[in-house]
């Protein structure tokens, strides 16, 4: 299993914000389609960064979820750590 923490930088927008949390909850906290599980996702209390700690059974499923992060919402993206193998 292969582990990673993402740091997705936003302008805070209050509607921005909340699509976002609400995407994490639909989707998120369940598993995705590419077989990337998030097991968490917080706000910094200025609302400005979510970190998210996804898992997956291999480095390219998680490469993978990072590109969907990416697109989302077209957000400033940056990885905290590389994946790492638990």
């Amino acid at each position: 299993m292969f582990a990673m923490l993402f740091m997705l930088r936003i302008d805070y927008d209050e509607q921005r914000g909340k699509s976002l949390l609400a995407y994490f909850d639909e989707h998120g906290l369940t598993r995705y389609e590419k077989g990337v599980e998030v097991r968490g996702a917080w706000v910094s209390q200025d609302r400005r960064v979510v970190y998210v700690v996804a898992a997956a059974d291999t480095s390219e499923q998680i490469a993978a979820a990072s590109r969907d992060l990416h697109e989302f919402g077209r957000l400033d993206f940056h990885p905290v750590v590389d994946a790492f193998q638990l």
